[in-house]
């Protein structure tokens, strides 16, 4: 699997531009996967991937000055029919400062370069999961009028928060003592707890 470096379109060119002059913002908040294995003749005019078959998760972004850095998953969980993950797009809403209505645009598209892309298969059970994880820069020119709709999902975790979360000791999560157990065991005071024995003559 090799995926080319994302290709604008004229839509998102033009809404980068705008948002460049600070007359608008830009929010991505779509990632769409496809098949097909021929990509738009046109992909500067192009509105929508050739082929779709699912929507991907946006679960991270970055922002890097002129670059965002998108990352999205998506599995084969609902999948009945196993595909050649071939394209992707991403989308976004562009909303102008005026009263003009907001915009959803293909910002940009890729497609697999190689003849073999990755197969996902169906799922039809644990042996036959599959998730992708995919980290991906697009160029958005000012990064400060631009945002990420994650959903439910929350930024990347630097290393360094994840190992101090992994070392603290101090109950983090507020876990109780119903919910290990501990409640069902009798508090003693450790005299009582601790054994004695009768000395054999």
């Amino acid at each position: 699997m090799h995926f080319c470096t994302p290709i604008i379109t004229t839509a998102g060119k033009d809404a980068g531009i705008n948002v460049i002059f600070g007359q608008g913002t830009l929010e991505f908040n779509r990632v769409v996967v496809g098949n097909d294995k021929i990509a738009p003749a046109d992909i500067a005019a192009a509105s929508d991937v050739a082929s779709e078959v699912m929507d991907a998760e946006l679960i991270g972004y970055e922002s890097q000055g002129d670059l965002m850095l998108l990352r999205f998953t998506f599995n084969n969980k609902e999948l009945e029919e196993g595909f050649d993950w071939s394209e992707y797009g991403v989308f976004a809403t562009y909303t102008p400062n005026d009263s003009s209505p907001a915009q959803a645009i293909l910002y940009c598209y890729a497609y697999d370069t190689t003849e073999s892309p990755e197969s996902v298969p169906a799922f039809t059970g644990a042996t036959s999961y599959y998730k992708a994880k995919f980290d991906l820069g697009v160029s958005v020119g000012n990064a400060e009028q631009v945002t990420v709709d994650l959903g439910d999902y929350t930024d990347f975790v630097a290393k360094e928060e994840l190992q101090a979360h992994e070392d603290d000791t101090n109950n983090p999560h507020g876990v109780t003592k119903a919910q290990v157990g501990l409640s069902d065991v009798e508090n003693v005071s450790v005299n009582n707890a601790r054994p004695t024995f009768t000395e054999a003559s």
